[in-house]
């Protein structure tokens, strides 16, 4: 009986042993498969959120494309409703009051209209092509109107060639007054040395190929012979992107200004002096009558002496500022939160690089001559080169969604019918291009700092993801 006992006690044993071995086993293949399972999971849920984020960037790019165009013909119907106000064009003009930003659902949209013709046009420097000067010989010959009593030529100053070569030289010479004096008063301010090498330099570029030059760089590829933006002359042996763009001063912290905002390939050629900077003023006088330049933009600042015109540009200051508050109220409704206040121009350091709304306007050259700015013959010497209107314009636009960003510049050229074509589009990636505007960077570092998105809530883990 014992032996019996024993026996089955030994079994049940051997069996409890054997079933506890199986036992482990069987959890140890759970655990296997589990964990093989979380990582399969894991990866799904990885690229998932891959394609989820990708998705995202592809709606943020459609979302803010679509809203770029529709800030692009915003741009076009002010330019067109402001030929219907008169053929004047200042900065008291609605195109010249943009800037203020929109909305659209969560694209945060910037709209900048800067007219061509504040600027100096680099195609000046052109020399003219072998059979042009012939074709203009021939027309002057065929339109030329003698006098019937002294038989001289009243149509003739000269040969074309001594005319043209004379223009360029003129133009020359205000081009190099420009970069001598557009960084002036910061530690970068270039040498009038440095300013001739640098202006020889673009001259040779751009009539590389003409008349039988030889040149390493081959000439453009356009039936003009010019170039498509002003970008470009960073070809140019000598010219660097330090001259041409603002960048940093590491020891100020301040922004120096690039020659992009002086030059212009698109304007008609004349400066409208109703909006060009004091700096771009300053070019089109002889070294010792620049003062003139400060005279203009003085007089453009001060307040009319007629009663009916002031009474006139009170109620438009109203009228805009009435606009600008309606519209910062709906933006903070929006958002939920206040607005920092815009400095006020008058209490901002005057800038010469700078054009500030005008309070008069100049409509031709004998506004400059009636408020005693200019005698006869200062304006008899510039007014080749100035006019009061203009026809090409840039619309800067910047589309911001969450931590997304796109600049864009589309340049707008007027007809006289009031016509708005688009003539270039371009994306810039260089945000030293805008002059005084925060980049994208230091825009998320004040909003990180502040706790706040760039549309007033907290960041989600959608918009810190891949972007």
């Amino acid at each position: 009986m014992n032996m019996r006992n024993g026996l089955v006690r030994c079994v049940r044993d051997r069996l409890e042993a054997r079933a506890g071995g199986e036992s482990g086993a069987a959890l140890i293949m759970t655990l296997l498969l589990l964990a093989l399972l979380l990582v399969l999971v894991l990866d799904l849920s990885y690229d998932a959120r891959i394609n989820l984020r990708l998705v995202t960037n592809n709606r943020d790019e459609d979302q803010m494309r679509y809203a770029i165009r529709g800030e692009i013909e915003k741009a076009r119907a002010i330019l067109r409703f402001d030929l219907n106000e008169g053929d004047i064009d200042s900065t008291q003009d609605e195109w010249a009051q943009s800037g203020l930003a929109d909305s659209y659902n969560d694209v945060q949209v910037t709209l900048t209209i800067e007219d061509e013709a504040r600027k100096f046009n680099l195609l000046w420097l052109l020399e003219p092509e072998p059979e042009a000067r012939r074709n203009t010989r021939e027309r002057r010959q065929r339109n030329r109107e003698i006098d019937e009593e002294t038989g001289a030529d009243r149509t003739t100053r000269g040969r074309p060639e001594e005319d043209a070569k004379k223009k360029r030289e003129q133009a020359t010479e205000m081009l190099t007054a420009l970069i001598d004096e557009f960084r002036s008063g910061t530690a970068y301010d270039l040498s009038e040395g440095d300013a001739k090498n640098y202006v020889r330099a673009i001259s040779d570029y751009l009539n590389r190929g003409r008349k039988g030059r030889s040149a390493s760089i081959p000439p453009f590829p356009t039936n003009e012979g010019h170039p498509i933006t002003v970008d470009e002359i960073l070809l140019a042996p000598g010219i660097s992107e330090d001259l041409l763009y603002d960048f940093i001063d590491e020891t100020t912290g301040e922004i120096v200004p690039g020659l992009v905002h002086f030059v212009t390939i698109w304007s008609e050629g004349a400066i409208n002096v109703n909006t060009a900077s004091e700096v771009v003023l300053r070019c089109l006088f002889e070294e010792k009558d620049r003062v003139k330049a400060l005279d203009i933009v003085e007089f453009r600042a001060s307040e009319p002496e007629d009663s009916e015109k002031r009474d006139e540009l009170e109620k438009k200051r109203r009228q805009d500022d009435k606009k600008r508050r309606e519209k910062r109220e709906r933006e903070e409704r929006r958002l939920g939160r206040m607005l920092p206040d815009r400095p006020e121009e008058g209490d901002e350091e005057y800038d010469p690089r700078k054009t500030y709304v005008a309070n008069q306007v100049f409509e031709g050259g004998a506004d400059l001559r009636k408020n005693n700015l200019l005698d006869d013959a200062i304006l008899k010497r510039i007014e080749p080169w100035i006019s009061f209107s203009s026809r090409a314009f840039s619309a800067y636009v910047t589309a911001t969604r969450g931590t997304s960003e796109r600049r864009v510049r589309v340049v707008l050229r007027r007809d006289d019918e009031g016509e708005v074509l688009p003539v270039l589009w371009e994306t810039r990636r260089d945000a030293r291009y805008f002059f005084g505007e925060k980049t994208r960077e230091e825009r998320l570092a004040e909003e990180a700092e502040g706790g706040d998105d760039l549309f007033g809530g907290g960041r989600g883990d959608d918009d810190d993801f891949f972007r």
